[in-house]
């Protein structure tokens, strides 16, 4: 469990299908009930590259409000 403090949080993506489009598979993510980034599409972050994996990186802080807990939610985002 994390202590309070300033994180650098590192989450790890990667566009797995060969068929991927930008805008064929995007979600917003939220850490602790904030969000970090909206409709993120990981193709689109590749560079419109399948198989290359991307890093985002962003700071998060734990406060004794979170009972030490980090809640990462990715939401999927429909797009026609």
């Amino acid at each position: 469990m994390p202590q309070p403090g300033k994180y650098l949080l590192k989450l790890h993506f990667a566009e797995l299908s060969l068929k991927a489009q930008p805008g064929s598979r995007t979600f917003d993510i939220a850490v602790n009930g904030q969000s970090i980034a909206t409709e993120y599409d990981v193709f689109v972050e590749a560079g419109s590259n399948t198989l290359k994996g991307v890093i985002l990186n962003t700071e998060i802080v734990v406060t004794d409000t979170d009972k030490s807990e980090v809640i990462i939610k990715l939401t999927y985002v429909y797009q026609i």
